[in-house]
């Protein structure tokens, strides 16, 4: 990992493509961040965005190279008050609803729980009894929580709380839910059962409010059923269908977006991700008739995984502007403060990428003061030690990194790889041969398992370097050959290549060849300096 392999410039959208240097600005005000995507007159108005490339993040953690799940709090969607809804609720609902509460009722007694146990950081103990009392029916999200706590699965209460007329939202909800949960069999029948009792003439205008929302359900199940193209097919089905509030918009977006990453289809993700960040941007989770906690979930979600999609396209500062826009939105709303650890590696990576080093240490150590994730730690250890080295300061560096190493170790937690490398990097630094050539075998020994092929070009690049130092030129120009063997490198590496054939060439005396890489560096930094 190296200093040249963070920087690269950002991504582009719609018919508007700009190239920014990648020279652009370090300081970019934050203001300018805001508005550059959330404009002050209307949201329909393109974004200009710069151009995508294709440079390159090797220590991302493992977590980050894998879209991260929503949390499945959408269950309070709010319902139009039509006459078709009233009628639809006020026939079933009140006869049917007594249904779940005295399931739940003998539930709580066979653990016996009081109500003030079931309900202790969960709910009021009146709406405990308000639900077993048959007033009320909960929402997916509170009956999951229920249902975790009485030691059951939430199968068990599927028929009972469909029997109780739930809203359409709680139903679709529900759905979700259950193949979430890994029961796509019994979502899908559910599933069928609401559409069956949204789909009546009595009720035709609550099928067309929901129709979004039932295509949106369909495509969970066939995610969960392994069938990740056919589920894209619906959300963006789902996409094209007006919804009844920008919240049930933005979380089908994010739905595309993230089943886009798992296919790899990033341009897609991207653009997904960018609509439902334009929309959830401009939603004050107190001001939205949506359950406060869903919409700040649905804030933290969508940017987290726009920056990954950012991130894995190389596309560092437009990341960092995204993360910046929703900082700025995120104080104004009062949330998210302190962030979530894996935001924070998101953000630090972006600060990495845009030379933002103190900003990026100060980022790095306050991961290290939470409770993060083994493998968000892991990261954050490498990163620091990768700082440490820039600096100077190798003995700091190899000490970080030998940490993340040792959680690898012991929680299978970071790039094994990646550590390896910058290890092996730092023991060239300080001229410890024996254990540059033990990180390196250690690190192509996981190179088959790596998901980020330019891991594997930093493995083969420090064997070179290897190789020079050890004065065997011919087996350092074997392996720069194999680089060049590679498909899709990034232009950072293209320019490390070029720079070590030149080392090469001195080695050897071939004057002309150093001339020529330099040449070829100079033609390809001559724009980023003007």
């Amino acid at each position: 990992m190296t200093l040249h392999s963070l920087i690269s410039p950002i991504w582009s959208l719609g018919n508007l493509p700009t190239t920014f240097p990648s020279s652009y600005p370090i300081q970019v005000p934050r203001a300018h961040a805001l508005t550059f995507l959330r404009p002050a007159v209307t949201l329909h108005r393109p974004v200009e965005c710069p151009a995508a490339n294709s440079h390159m993040i090797t220590n991302m953690p493992g977590e980050l190279l894998t879209p991260q799940k929503p949390v499945a709090t959408d269950t309070s969607q709010p319902c139009l008050n039509t006459d078709a809804l009233q009628e639809f609720l006020t026939l079933e609902t009140k006869a049917l609803c007594t249904m779940i509460g005295p399931l739940l009722q003998r539930l709580r007694a066979e653990q016996k729980l009081t109500q003030e146990q079931l309900a202790t950081g969960l709910c009021a103990r009146s709406h405990i009894s308000q639900i077993e009392n048959g007033i009320t029916v909960p929402s997916v999200e509170l009956l999951t929580a229920f249902a975790y706590r009485l030691g059951i699965d939430l199968a068990a209460l599927a028929d009972a709380y469909i029997g109780a007329s739930p809203s359409p939202c709680q139903a679709l909800a529900l759905v979700r839910r259950l193949a979430v949960e890994g029961n796509p069999g019994l979502a899908q029948s559910v599933y069928e059962k609401t559409q069956r009792r949204l789909g009546n003439d009595i009720n035709s205008r609550l099928s067309r409010k929901y129709a979004a929302e039932l295509v949106e359900t369909k495509g969970v199940i066939e995610l969960k059923k392994g069938s990740p193209e056919a589920a894209i097919e619906m959300f963006m089905t789902a996409e094209s269908i007006a919804t009844p509030t920008k919240t049930t918009g933005a979380r089908i977006q994010l739905r595309l977006g993230l089943t886009a990453l798992q296919l790899n289809e990033l341009p897609l993700a991207r653009e997904s991700l960018l609509k439902a960040f334009r929309t959830i941007l401009w939603i004050n989770p107190e001001e939205s008739k949506t359950k406060t906690e869903t919409v700040i979930s649905l804030h933290r979600q969508i940017a987290m995984n726009l920056g990954i999609t950012l991130l894995r396209q190389r596309d560092i500062h437009t990341a960092w502007m995204v993360l910046e826009s929703a900082s700025d939105a995120w104080q104004e709303y009062g949330i998210l403060q302190p962030w979530p650890p894996e935001l924070l590696m998101v953000r630090a990576l972006t600060e990495m990428g845009t030379g933002r080093f103190n900003e990026a240490q100060k980022s790095l150590k306050e991961i290290l003061q939470t409770k993060a994730p083994p493998g968000t730690t892991a990261s954050a250890l490498h990163n620091l030690g990768l700082l440490c080295r820039l600096e100077g300061n190798l003995d700091k560096a190899q000490e970080n990194i030998q940490q993340a190493w040792d959680l690898y170790v012991t929680q299978d937690a970071g790039n094994p790889q990646a550590i390896c490398n910058e290890l092996a990097r730092c023991a060239l630094e300080k001229g410890q041969k024996s254990a540059v050539t033990t990180w390196l075998t250690r690190a192509e020994g996981f190179a088959e398992n790596c998901p980020d092929s330019m891991v594997a070009i930093d493995t083969i690049l420090l064997r070179a370097k290897e190789a020079l130092a050890n004065d065997k030129p011919a087996l350092a120009q074997d392996y720069l050959e194999r680089i060049e063997g590679f498909e899709n490198i990034s232009p950072a590496h293209r320019k490390l290549l070029w720079i070590e054939q030149a080392r090469l060439a001195a080695a050897l005396d071939d004057g002309d060849t150093v001339n020529r890489k330099l040449d070829l560096l100079e033609r390809e930094l001559t724009p980023e300096v003007l």
